[in-house]
């Protein structure tokens, strides 16, 4: 007697397959993420220009790997920032932000009050393209308030600090939100932007991440008047996220 042949389900077969296709592209798309970010890290900010400009798609292939990433953290850095300026205090405050990405925060506060900046321009977001390790396309002391968050990428990234210095008002205000694991400690990143960089720390009540939160540091510093010094290197590691 012949075998009676067992039936096909295809649509099991084709949602089997869906889900291999599905996992083959998150392994890729993480992958193509560690590799940008190692990169972008790595290198220095005029390659980077260079890179995004030739081809724009890797501005959106890494964000997109990025807000994978940042979805794991137990809060999200740029709503503690938009947070703080939404306070009545900073209601008139003109704003910066240096290394945008996808300008969450000009969504948060107004792109009328928030000049964003980053490798690509995206005029429907407010972004305005800029190599931020070298030049910002704003006059001196034209802002109230600077953030940096999670943008000090390179090995150049200090010149995003004297460039956030060059553009705030006398007395103005920098907010800078970190990974941790970049620095010796927190406080000798303190220590250059007090030492190197023109900047003093401050203490806002209320302002950073949750206690226990050891995945970045959000601290504000004030404009000293003596200028940053020239060609000190900021001393950051290169931040590497791990395959998951």
């Amino acid at each position: 007697m012949k075998k009676k042949k067992k039936k096909v389900d295809v649509e099991i077969v084709q949602s089997e397959i869906i889900k291999l296709d599905s996992s083959n592209l998150g392994r890729l798309s993480g992958a193509r993420f560690r590799d940008l970010n190692e990169r972008l890290y790595s290198g220095l900010g005029s390659n980077a220009l260079k890179e995004f400009t030739t081809d724009p798609s890797l501005f959106e292939q890494y964000h997109q790997g990025f807000r994978h990433q940042a979805q794991q953290w137990p809060e999200s850095p740029v709503e503690l920032i938009s947070q703080l300026l939404l306070r009545p205090v900073f209601s008139k405050a003109q704003i910066a932000d240096l290394g945008c990405g996808d300008a969450k925060l000009a969504e948060i506060i107004g792109q009328d009050r928030v000049a964003s900046f980053d490798l690509i321009a995206d005029p429907s977001r407010g972004i305005k393209k800029a190599n931020i390790n070298s030049y910002i396309p704003l006059p001196n002391e034209n802002r109230d308030i600077t953030v940096i968050c999670l943008a000090l990428m390179g090995q150049d990234c200090g010149g995003a600090i004297r460039e956030a210095w060059r553009i705030l008002r006398p007395g103005g205000l920098l907010l800078v939100a970190e990974v941790t694991s970049r620095f010796e400690s927190v406080q000798s990143f303190i220590q250059q932007l007090e030492k190197s960089f023109g900047f003093k720390k401050l203490n806002l009540k209320g302002f950073g991440p949750s206690p226990g939160n050891n995945h970045f540091f959000l601290l504000p510093f004030q404009k000293k008047q003596h200028p940053p010094m020239k060609n000190v290197v900021l001393n950051a590691k290169v931040c590497i996220y791990k395959k998951r």
